[in-house]
């Protein structure tokens, strides 16, 4: 034990988890051309980005407008909701929007600052546990990972979220080093500060990570009784939980005004903790139950993320975005708990270590998150899966490492290991870059030539295999995904704040435009349980029919899928509006929440709201609150559902109940504004409708 915790100004040792090597000028040049390399890939043509999802950046500009809705992540100017997710990554959007501008770079930079840092970060966290060279394979993953690249060239939550839990893993690893138990509590309480934060960023996703914490505790503490790992461990958790609900407790008891909480139905932010973010994004319950709030097949517009199972993470939706080295993890996983097993068997001698706790870290951490995100249930995208990529790079860094030394020592089964790992990377690089051909293919035989080169210097006798071999494995495992992640990074950031890496997805640009791209509706997946009312999970909501008509389209017509650039018909819509508001407080009201609104929101000054939160499921306004806004002169127009049957003012399927609720009481206290006299487009009640978009909406003036 005593070389473990002996200080790092020595020789490697022989197997990589023992203590760090000095780091040569060599190691410090690879480890900074790998950051600068993700600079660069993640601000690539970041002023093309059109803000990423508009849902955060209307939300980001709204926070700007007052202390309350920036204390609370108000997804309008006007306060009425706050966004599904506590603040904490909008509150450093926002704080670098009001220093740089709210634009591209303002609302982007943070989060290429934290996709950068990440990578630097696990580097220290990986060579402190496993060394030098395992701690820049790693980081390279890191920065090369086609999902990741993608992510931080967005404005999603999810970039910050890694980064808390990256550090967070840095410190328990510092923890597991220490000799003394004061010194190690403190890490121990950092690290559990780090996730409370990443908590308040992604609630509940954050703990996904907590059993491999917990288990790199229990097995990594060297020296230490069962009773004091577990007092750890509970001092640990007493900081995380103050820590994680801290804003959500500030929330809920806040005494004075404040937005409803979006994603909730008692404005609760400890009901989202649990409910839509939580388990009813695990389960896939609809929102009046605490779940998701989404009663209509995501394939519809290119957001499906693949069948909940074991092969989620290889699907065609998702697949290219993680899966090019989960094999050499299982193969490394595999190798290292057969050695566990093996030495357990013949009763060698064993106690708690930092070494094995790396392992129980890492390694717990991949595969507790990919058996979660496999088969959650709701909601699910593909950039979900970026939770894996810290982990998928420390088990593929300290794996390759461990495996290449052991075969150099004349270990067989190591080589073995190592040419299954080379094998099984090249076979998937070449499955999932053969899916797209047209894009790229040609990675798929370069993976293939390079795997045969590595395995020719392989079966070179031992003494014949060079240290340079290692950098040839790394090459071959990594060629598929660093390739897609280039090639995604050249293109102009795009699908609305659904980043994807690969091919552009069509039918969710095609369906931003106002066109279909006709699906076959029996072959979709439907969500498990529908709302309090409407279709069952095994039908096909009426309103999707349109879709199985290949000449199909529509124009864009007012409401949109929230670009950042206005549409000439919501334009229309506006400059109607603003000049006929007569200084109501809210001039607009628009049906189809967050996604409806987010376009006005961003391109104009007028105080504009989305009823019903994100997808319009909220219970927000209700009738009641409508009525006294009509009659105090508050409320002057709203923007739903076009008369006709079928009309939902929103997607099809989304905003259930509430949402048919306000479409009813708009339809029948307010007066439909004509098309011609704004300068709209003209429509019948029995026109078909682009459905899935907001082309069934129409104005309606309440003055």
């Amino acid at each position: 034990m005593a070389a473990v915790l002996t200080p790092p100004d020595r020789v490697r040792p022989p197997e990589a988890a023992g203590p760090l090597a000095p780091r040569d000028i060599g190691s410090r040049v690879v480890l900074a051309l790998i950051c600068l390399a993700a600079a660069l890939m993640y601000s690539w043509r970041i002023s093309e980005a059109d803000l990423g999802n508009t849902y955060y950046a209307a939300a980001v500009r709204s926070m700007l407008q007052s202390p309350t809705n920036f204390l609370f992540g108000a997804a309008d100017p006007a306060g009425m909701v706050s966004v599904d997710k506590p603040p904490l990554a909008l509150w450093v959007q926002a704080a670098s929007a009001s220093v740089l501008g709210f634009d591209d770079w303002g609302l982007f930079l943070p989060q290429v600052l934290a996709g950068v840092l990440t990578v630097f970060v696990l580097h220290r966290a990986v060579r402190l546990w496993a060394g030098e060279r395992a701690a820049l394979i790693a980081a390279a993953v890191m920065a090369f990972s086609p999902v990741t690249v993608v992510l931080n060239r967005h404005n999603n939550t999810d970039t910050l979220l890694i980064l808390f839990l990256v550090l967070a893993a840095w410190a328990l690893t510092h923890g597991l080093r220490q000799d003394t138990d004061r010194r190690r509590r403190a890490w121990l309480v950092g690290a559990a500060v780090l996730i409370g934060l990443g908590f308040n960023t992604k609630m509940l996703e954050a703990w996904i990570v907590l059993p491999a914490f917990a288990g790199a505790v229990v097995f990594g503490v060297a020296g230490a009784s069962v009773r004091t790992r577990i007092g750890d461990l509970v001092r640990a958790f007493a900081v995380l939980l103050l820590v994680s609900f801290s804003w959500s407790a500030l929330r809920d008891l806040w005494p004075g005004e404040k937005p409803y909480m979006g994603g909730t139905v008692s404005d609760s932010a400890f009901e989202l903790v649990f409910g839509y973010n939580g388990f009813g994004a695990l389960f896939g319950s609809g929102q009046a139950a605490g779940g998701s709030g989404l009663n209509v097949p995501l394939s519809v517009v290119g957001l499906f993320g693949g069948e909940a199972g074991l092969g989620r993470l290889f699907s065609v939706e998702t697949g290219g975005q993680i899966a090019w080295l989960l094999p050499l993890c299982a193969v490394v996983l595999a190798y290292v708990g057969a050695g566990a097993y093996l030495r357990a068997w013949h009763a060698e001698p064993w106690a708690p270590d930092p070494p094995t706790g790396g392992w129980v870290l890492w390694g717990g951490w991949l595969v507790t998150s990919f058996t979660v995100l496999s088969f959650t249930q709701g909601i699910f995208n593909p950039y979900y899966v970026s939770l894996l990529v810290p982990a998928v790079g420390a088990v593929a860094g300290a794996g390759l490492v461990r495996l290449w030394d052991a075969q150099r020592d004349g270990d067989r089964r190591a080589l073995a290991v190592l040419v299954a790992g080379v094998v099984s990377t090249a076979v998937t690089a070449i499955v999932l870059s053969g899916r797209y051909p047209s894009w790229h293919g040609w990675v798929g035989w370069v993976a293939a030539g390079l795997a045969l080169a590595t395995l020719a210097a392989l079966a070179l006798p031992r003494s014949r295999r060079s240290g340079t071999g290692l950098v040839a494995v790394v090459a071959t495992v990594l060629v598929g995904a660093v390739s897609w992640s280039v090639a995604s990074a050249a293109m102009s950031p795009s699908s609305g704040g659904f980043p994807k890496a690969g091919p552009v997805n069509e039918r969710f640009e095609s369906m931003r435009d106002g066109v279909l791209v006709p699906v076959d509706l029996a072959r979709l997946p439907m969500p498990p349980v529908p709302f309090d009312e409407g279709p069952s999970p095994t039908e096909i909501p009426d309103e999707l029919a349109a879709l199985t008509d290949p000449e199909h389209t529509g124009p864009v017509r007012a409401g949109g899928f929230a670009g950042s650039t206005m549409s000439a018909e919501n334009a229309a819509v506006l400059a109607h509006v603003r000049a006929r508001a007569d200084g109501a407080a809210l001039p607009l009201l628009t049906e189809g929440g967050g996604l409806a609104s987010s376009e006005f929101i961003l391109d104009s000054d007028v105080v504009v709201a989305g009823m019903g939160g994100f997808l319009g499921a909220d219970p927000v306004p209700t009738v009641e609150t409508l009525d006294d806004w009509k009659e105090s002169g508050t409320l002057r127009f709203v923007l739903s559902a076009a008369p006709g049957a079928g009309r939902v003012g929103g997607i099809a399927g989304m905003g259930g109940v509430e949402a048919q609720e306000r479409v009813d009481w708009v339809q029948a206290s307010c007066e439909l504004v004509p098309p011609a006299e704004y300068g709209g487009t003209e429509f019948s009640p029995t026109d078909d409708l682009p459905i899935p978009s907001y082309g069934d909406s129409a104005l309606y003036d309440c003055g």
